[in-house]
Protein backbone atom coordinates (compact mmCIF):
# COMPACT_ATOMS: atom_id res chain seq x y z
CA UNK A 1 0.00 0.00 0.00
CA UNK A 2 2.75 2.48 1.04
CA UNK A 3 4.50 1.83 -2.37
CA UNK A 4 1.15 2.49 -4.30
CA UNK A 5 0.61 5.82 -2.10
CA UNK A 6 4.47 7.03 -3.13
CA UNK A 7 3.38 6.83 -6.93
CA UNK A 8 1.70 9.76 -6.80
CA UNK A 9 -2.36 10.89 -8.41
CA UNK A 10 -1.16 10.35 -11.56
CA UNK A 11 -1.33 6.61 -11.16
CA UNK A 12 -4.26 6.10 -8.63
CA UNK A 13 -5.96 8.01 -12.38
CA UNK A 14 -4.02 5.39 -14.47
CA UNK A 15 -3.01 8.62 -16.52
CA UNK A 16 -0.02 9.10 -18.38
CA UNK A 17 1.13 12.79 -17.27
CA UNK A 18 3.00 13.54 -20.61
CA UNK A 19 0.22 12.11 -23.10
CA UNK A 20 -2.47 14.68 -20.47
CA UNK A 21 -0.34 17.44 -21.01
CA UNK A 22 0.30 16.76 -24.80
CA UNK A 23 -3.50 16.35 -24.84
CA UNK A 24 -4.41 19.91 -22.96
CA UNK A 25 -1.63 21.63 -25.30
CA UNK A 26 -3.30 21.06 -28.46
CA UNK A 27 -6.56 21.44 -27.24
CA UNK A 28 -4.61 25.47 -26.16
CA UNK A 29 -3.68 25.78 -29.20
CA UNK A 30 -7.04 24.95 -30.87
CA UNK A 31 -8.77 27.50 -28.51
CA UNK A 32 -5.92 30.26 -29.85
CA UNK A 33 -6.57 29.48 -33.46
CA UNK A 34 -10.14 30.11 -33.38
CA UNK A 35 -10.00 32.71 -31.12
CA UNK A 36 -7.97 34.37 -33.76
CA UNK A 37 -10.42 33.27 -36.52
CA UNK A 38 -12.96 34.99 -34.77
CA UNK A 39 -15.21 35.57 -38.71
CA UNK A 40 -18.24 34.18 -39.70
CA UNK A 41 -19.05 31.34 -39.37
CA UNK A 42 -16.63 30.79 -36.19
CA UNK A 43 -17.45 33.40 -34.18
CA UNK A 44 -17.50 32.49 -30.87
CA UNK A 45 -16.66 29.20 -32.04
CA UNK A 46 -13.70 28.99 -29.43
CA UNK A 47 -15.91 28.84 -26.26
CA UNK A 48 -17.59 26.02 -27.98
CA UNK A 49 -14.09 24.22 -28.72
CA UNK A 50 -13.74 24.49 -24.84
CA UNK A 51 -16.77 22.99 -24.05
CA UNK A 52 -16.03 19.79 -25.61
CA UNK A 53 -12.54 20.06 -24.97
CA UNK A 54 -14.00 19.69 -20.87
CA UNK A 55 -16.21 17.12 -21.50
CA UNK A 56 -12.72 15.13 -23.21
CA UNK A 57 -10.95 15.67 -19.88
CA UNK A 58 -14.26 14.05 -17.88
CA UNK A 59 -14.19 11.18 -20.27
CA UNK A 60 -11.00 10.49 -20.53
CA UNK A 61 -10.89 10.03 -16.54
CA UNK A 62 -13.67 7.97 -16.71
CA UNK A 63 -12.12 5.56 -19.27
CA UNK A 64 -8.88 5.85 -17.27
CA UNK A 65 -10.95 3.76 -14.57
CA UNK A 66 -11.70 1.17 -16.86
CA UNK A 67 -9.74 -2.04 -17.29
CA UNK A 68 -9.68 -1.59 -21.12
CA UNK A 69 -8.33 -4.89 -21.79
CA UNK A 70 -11.45 -6.81 -21.41
CA UNK A 71 -12.40 -5.63 -24.83
CA UNK A 72 -10.77 -7.86 -26.12
CA UNK A 73 -13.47 -10.55 -25.33
CA UNK A 74 -16.16 -7.93 -27.70
CA UNK A 75 -13.82 -7.19 -29.86
CA UNK A 76 -16.71 -9.08 -32.92
CA UNK A 77 -19.16 -6.59 -31.59
CA UNK A 78 -16.34 -3.35 -31.52
CA UNK A 79 -16.28 -4.63 -35.12
CA UNK A 80 -19.44 -4.98 -35.87
CA UNK A 81 -20.51 -1.85 -34.43
CA UNK A 82 -18.00 0.57 -36.64
CA UNK A 83 -19.04 -1.36 -39.88
CA UNK A 84 -22.58 -0.89 -38.53
CA UNK A 85 -21.42 3.19 -37.43
CA UNK A 86 -19.94 3.52 -40.54
CA UNK A 87 -22.94 2.11 -43.24
CA UNK A 88 -25.27 4.68 -41.09
CA UNK A 89 -23.62 7.53 -43.20
CA UNK A 90 -25.35 6.84 -45.84
CA UNK A 91 -29.03 6.64 -44.23
CA UNK A 92 -28.87 9.66 -42.04
CA UNK A 93 -26.23 12.11 -43.99
CA UNK A 94 -27.97 15.25 -45.34
CA UNK A 95 -28.88 14.97 -48.89
CA UNK A 96 -26.11 16.57 -51.20
CA UNK A 97 -23.70 15.46 -48.44
CA UNK A 98 -20.24 17.82 -48.23
CA UNK A 99 -17.49 19.29 -49.73
CA UNK A 100 -17.20 17.32 -53.44
CA UNK A 101 -20.43 15.49 -52.11
CA UNK A 102 -18.63 13.88 -49.57
CA UNK A 103 -20.93 12.43 -46.73
CA UNK A 104 -19.26 12.50 -43.48
CA UNK A 105 -21.58 13.36 -40.62
CA UNK A 106 -24.76 11.93 -39.36
CA UNK A 107 -26.93 15.18 -38.38
CA UNK A 108 -28.50 14.86 -35.10
CA UNK A 109 -30.26 17.45 -33.05
CA UNK A 110 -27.65 20.25 -31.49
CA UNK A 111 -24.59 18.81 -33.62
CA UNK A 112 -23.54 16.69 -36.23
CA UNK A 113 -21.93 12.87 -35.65
CA UNK A 114 -19.21 11.67 -37.98
CA UNK A 115 -19.24 8.13 -37.35
CA UNK A 116 -15.71 7.40 -39.34
CA UNK A 117 -13.92 9.33 -36.96
CA UNK A 118 -15.37 7.64 -33.58
CA UNK A 119 -15.03 4.47 -36.10
CA UNK A 120 -11.08 5.16 -35.56
CA UNK A 121 -11.23 4.63 -32.10
CA UNK A 122 -13.17 0.95 -33.03
CA UNK A 123 -10.59 -0.21 -35.04
CA UNK A 124 -7.81 0.09 -33.13
CA UNK A 125 -9.37 -1.71 -30.06
CA UNK A 126 -10.99 -4.26 -33.00
CA UNK A 127 -7.61 -5.26 -34.50
CA UNK A 128 -5.57 -5.01 -31.64
CA UNK A 129 -7.58 -7.75 -29.73
CA UNK A 130 -7.14 -9.34 -33.05
CA UNK A 131 -3.54 -9.19 -33.19
CA UNK A 132 -3.23 -10.19 -29.61
CA UNK A 133 -5.47 -13.40 -30.29
CA UNK A 134 -3.16 -14.35 -33.09
CA UNK A 135 0.32 -12.77 -31.26
CA UNK A 136 1.62 -16.32 -31.37
CA UNK A 137 1.38 -16.88 -35.38
CA UNK A 138 2.00 -13.01 -35.93
CA UNK A 139 4.59 -14.40 -39.36
CA UNK A 140 2.25 -16.22 -40.54
CA UNK A 141 0.79 -14.86 -43.97
CA UNK A 142 -2.64 -15.67 -42.73
CA UNK A 143 -2.43 -13.18 -39.70
CA UNK A 144 -1.00 -10.39 -42.00
CA UNK A 145 -3.87 -10.69 -44.25
CA UNK A 146 -6.44 -11.04 -41.86
CA UNK A 147 -5.88 -7.95 -39.72
CA UNK A 148 -5.50 -5.51 -43.32
CA UNK A 149 -8.62 -7.14 -44.77
CA UNK A 150 -9.69 -6.14 -41.56
CA UNK A 151 -9.06 -2.70 -41.83
CA UNK A 152 -9.37 -2.60 -45.45
CA UNK A 153 -13.00 -3.35 -45.18
CA UNK A 154 -13.95 -0.17 -43.62
CA UNK A 155 -11.83 1.98 -45.41
CA UNK A 156 -13.41 0.89 -49.29
CA UNK A 157 -16.72 1.93 -47.05
CA UNK A 158 -15.12 5.25 -45.80
CA UNK A 159 -13.85 6.19 -49.32
CA UNK A 160 -17.05 5.33 -51.15
CA UNK A 161 -18.60 8.20 -48.48
CA UNK A 162 -15.77 10.62 -50.70
CA UNK A 163 -13.35 10.93 -47.72
CA UNK A 164 -10.07 9.44 -48.65
CA UNK A 165 -8.17 11.08 -46.18
CA UNK A 166 -9.96 8.63 -42.95
CA UNK A 167 -9.96 5.82 -45.58
CA UNK A 168 -6.26 6.11 -45.57
CA UNK A 169 -5.79 6.35 -41.71
CA UNK A 170 -7.87 3.44 -41.53
CA UNK A 171 -5.52 1.64 -43.55
CA UNK A 172 -2.90 3.12 -41.28
CA UNK A 173 -4.29 1.65 -38.65
CA UNK A 174 -4.03 -1.41 -39.97
CA UNK A 175 -0.52 -1.37 -41.05
CA UNK A 176 0.44 0.38 -37.43
CA UNK A 177 -1.15 -2.64 -35.87
CA UNK A 178 0.71 -5.01 -37.98
CA UNK A 179 3.77 -3.18 -36.99
CA UNK A 180 3.34 -2.97 -33.43
CA UNK A 181 2.51 -6.63 -33.38
CA UNK A 182 5.83 -7.62 -34.80
CA UNK A 183 4.91 -9.29 -38.11
CA UNK A 184 8.24 -9.87 -39.97
CA UNK A 185 9.51 -7.18 -42.14
CA UNK A 186 9.05 -9.48 -45.16
CA UNK A 187 5.31 -8.57 -44.78
CA UNK A 188 5.92 -4.92 -44.37
CA UNK A 189 8.11 -4.42 -47.47
CA UNK A 190 5.27 -6.29 -49.39
CA UNK A 191 2.64 -4.16 -48.06
CA UNK A 192 5.20 -1.06 -49.05
CA UNK A 193 5.41 -2.48 -52.33
CA UNK A 194 1.83 -2.67 -53.14
CA UNK A 195 0.65 0.91 -51.76
CA UNK A 196 3.49 2.15 -53.99
CA UNK A 197 2.56 0.60 -56.87
CA UNK A 198 -1.29 1.23 -56.16
CA UNK A 199 -0.25 5.11 -55.67
CA UNK A 200 1.25 5.07 -59.16
CA UNK A 201 -1.73 2.93 -61.09
CA UNK A 202 -3.61 5.63 -59.03
CA UNK A 203 -2.17 9.27 -59.52
CA UNK A 204 -0.34 8.39 -62.95
CA UNK A 205 -1.21 5.15 -64.97
CA UNK A 206 -5.25 5.70 -64.53
CA UNK A 207 -5.81 9.22 -65.57
CA UNK A 208 -2.81 8.67 -68.78
CA UNK A 209 -5.74 6.13 -69.51
CA UNK A 210 -8.67 8.98 -69.40
CA UNK A 211 -10.07 6.93 -65.79
CA UNK A 212 -9.96 9.33 -63.12
CA UNK A 213 -10.06 7.54 -59.48
CA UNK A 214 -10.51 10.41 -57.66
CA UNK A 215 -12.26 13.57 -57.80
CA UNK A 216 -11.41 17.26 -57.55
CA UNK A 217 -12.65 18.69 -54.35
Amino acid sequence: VSAASGRGAGHLLRIDPLLMLAGVGLSLCSFVVLHALNVHPYVGEYKRQAEYAGLGVVVALLISRFDYSRLREFRYVTYGLMIFLTLAVFAFAAPGGGAGGSQRRIPLPGFTFQSSSFGMVLLILALSAFAVERSRRMNEHRTTARILLLGLIPAMIVMAQSDLGDALIYGLIATAVLFFLGVSWKHLSALAVLVVVASVAVLTVAPALGVHVLKKY
